[in-house]
């Protein structure tokens, strides 16, 4: 659990480097099911910016980063409907290079809804 949360926080710093000044969280525990549960089904981190809109975000190791793809396109209509409100949808995905960790964002289109 310790390398998930490193992630959360390195997730949020790069975020905000790349000029998203709000940046949340929204993956919650939820202890009567003993699980995590995503915004939506989904989406692990919210980030917003004037300049760069809405960026929905699941969150995960470059390793998990098919099984997260697959997870996003399970949830199609939401999908769609926040890709038709103008928000961006990705997969945020983190390589670790010796000992740092290198990001790598895939961006969900809508081509991708159709496979």
């Amino acid at each position: 659990m310790r390398v998930k949360s490193s992630l959360y926080a390195k997730t949020k710093d790069y975020l905000r480097s790349l000029g998203y000044p709000l940046v949340e969280k929204t993956e919650n525990w939820n202890s009567f099911a003993y699980r995590h549960k995503d915004l939506f089904g989904f989406i692990d981190f919210l980030a917003v910016s004037p300049e760069h809109g809405t960026l929905a975000l699941q969150v995960t190791s470059f390793s998990n980063r098919s099984a997260r793809k697959r997870k996003i396109l399970e949830h199609r209509e939401k999908v769609e409907i926040l890709l038709r409100a103008g928000w961006r949808v990705a997969v945020l995905s983190w390589k670790k290079k010796g000992k740092s960790w290198t990001p790598d964002l895939l961006e969900i289109t809508y081509e991708m809804l159709s496979e």
